[in-house]
């Protein structure tokens, strides 16, 4: 979640995109990444020493951007590149007030799509797709997930999150990983997770339940006082991948200033 205020937005989106270029990740998953947050990031150097009003090297060129307007994805040279774009009414009058979710691939994905949530009180709503790995030619459905937040919208969110894992048990044709802002809450019962899925955070040593990726006590963006794992990533295996040696890694990005939460990086081996 790269935090959707406007507050110090270009220098969080030039520490973002050097965190893209450090790790070099195959996918990149967003959450409230509004258009205007959205276009300074893809446009962001990340160089230690800035090139001035146009990169050398774009960090973003590689990757195909798939946004919540359209099922298409774009290149980043043709994101944002429009007059219309540019003008556009909402980016103008209201650039942070949408959770827009953003899935950024080095190569296309199949079968994306976005859909909506049934329980919701705002424009809350998954994005998925089809990751085909190109060198061993195996497939990983990837969606990405911004759930209700606050205390006072507990019920909604966990009817979410039965609606969410019912879906995903049913499309079993791939392995799948669903990761994202769960908003939840230390105070919220601790979701009933239908088996294969494993929470990732749970089968790393160094971790335990009552970690946190939203620190209010210490990082200077987070606005609330508190602590806990609002962000998480399931994991859920499949047969197929039964003869494969698998290796599933997790950690926390800390030490890129972006958001008000730490980001998650899982490595799938």
């Amino acid at each position: 979640n790269i935090c959707m205020r406007p507050h110090d937005a270009e220098k969080r989106m030039r520490a973002l995109a050097k965190a893209a270029v450090d790790i070099d990740p195959d996918v990149i998953v967003l959450q409230e990444a509004t258009k205007w947050l959205l276009s300074i990031l893809l446009n962001s150097c990340h160089h230690d020493t800035p090139c001035g009003e146009e990169c050398d090297e774009p960090w973003s060129e590689k990757y195909f951007v798939y946004d919540g307007d359209a099922n298409n994805a774009h290149s980043p040279t043709r994101f944002f590149s429009s007059d219309e774009d540019e003008d556009d009414v909402f980016v103008k009058r209201k650039p942070f007030m949408i959770h827009y979710l953003v899935i950024m691939s080095k190569i296309p994905l199949v079968a994306f799509q976005r859909n909506r949530f049934p329980e919701t009180s705002t424009r809350r709503y998954m994005m998925e797709g089809v990751y085909i790995c190109p060198t061993t030619g195996l497939s990983l459905r990837i969606c990405n997930i911004h759930l209700e937040s606050l205390p006072k919208n507990k019920e909604i969110r966990t009817a979410q999150l039965r609606y969410l894992f019912r879906r995903f048990s049913n499309l079993c044709m791939y392995p799948t990983l669903i990761i994202g802002d769960f908003n939840i809450l230390r105070e919220d019962p601790e979701p009933r997770i239908p088996k294969p899925y494993r929470d990732l955070w749970l089968t790393q040593g160094s971790f335990h339940d009552e970690g946190f990726t939203y620190n209010g006590t210490t990082n200077f963006l987070a606005r609330r006082g508190f602590e806990s794992r609002l962000d998480r990533a399931y994991w859920r295996p499949h047969t197929n991948w039964n003869h494969l040696s698998q290796k599933i890694e997790m950690s926390l990005i800390t030490s890129y200033q972006v958001s008000d939460h730490y980001g998650i990086l899982v490595v799938i081996n």
